[in-house]
């Protein structure tokens, strides 16, 4: 996945890209079954409007919190890019 992952793929993919971009270009074969499993966790569901593709930043948010209990790295104080977390902004 690339750093900026929403920069390159549909703000609203299709399920098979949604599928590879979390798990790679030979997704599980049972992918789909497990999106809507993960739904009872919390997992965006497909919006109407946009054919039920799901929103992928909120996608990737979700992802984040799951695995690691914060939505992002800096919410937990983790550097990114191996520099350190100095803090909030202050323009």
């Amino acid at each position: 996945m690339c750093e900026q992952c929403c920069s390159c793929h549909p703000v609203f993919p299709s399920e098979r890209q949604l599928l590879e971009v979390m798990f790679g270009r030979d997704p599980l074969r049972h992918g789909a079954a497990l999106l809507r499993h993960l739904e009872r966790d919390g997992f965006p569901a497909g919006h109407a409007r946009f054919g039920s593709r799901r929103y992928l930043p909120a996608v990737l948010q979700w992802c984040a919190a799951y695995e690691g209990g914060a939505l992002s790295p800096t919410a937990r104080g983790v550097a990114i890019r191996g520099t350190p977390a100095d803090g909030p902004e202050r323009f």
